[in-house]
């Protein structure tokens, strides 16, 4: 071989080493240091709750109707990811879209004073909104609430 076809020959096998060595460690990487995409369930939250994912920590929300309920009122829970008192404890009214059904509606934000839902408004196309309108403060004191059934929520009517 002349010296032009040796020097692109080991070239070309420092040139593959390089990108073997970088592949290796991009996938080293990735399996030593990435991060789970499994969520971990927080143990104060029931199993059977929602999730809204969110940018600061995830909201966990239970939501339940019953067969004696108003037209129109859920009963529920909405619960933090790190923090093991409730955000809210009471009664949801449906104020725009809908029906809204409990566990097949996909919940996408909690502000505080509603939830909203994917299923959109007919008329407007707006996202569908359950108000809470039972008088809810959260508090960060051993008394309150860390359990909640929505069986035990009153209606109120």
């Amino acid at each position: 071989m002349s010296k032009s076809k040796n020097f692109v020959f080991f070239l070309g096998i420092n040139v593959l080493a390089v990108v073997f060595a970088a592949v290796s460690f991009t996938i080293y990487a990735i399996v030593a240091f990435g991060e789970s995409t499994e969520r971990v369930w927080p143990p104060h939250v029931p199993n059977e709750a929602d999730v809204i994912e969110g940018l600061k920590g995830d909201t966990y929300v239970l939501i339940r109707r019953f067969a004696e309920d108003p037209p129109g009122l859920f009963r529920g829970c909405v619960y933090d990811d790190t923090a093991t008192r409730l955000q809210y404890r009471g009664v949801f009214s449906l104020a725009r879209g809908g029906p809204y059904m409990p566990g097949h509606d996909l919940l996408t934000g909690w502000d505080g004073a509603a939830l909203y839902f994917a299923r959109p408004d007919h008329e407007t196309g707006e996202e569908g909104i359950l108000e809470a309108v039972t008088a809810f403060t959260p508090a960060w004191d051993n008394f309150t609430p860390r359990e909640c059934d929505p069986a035990t929520i009153p209606t109120g009517r």
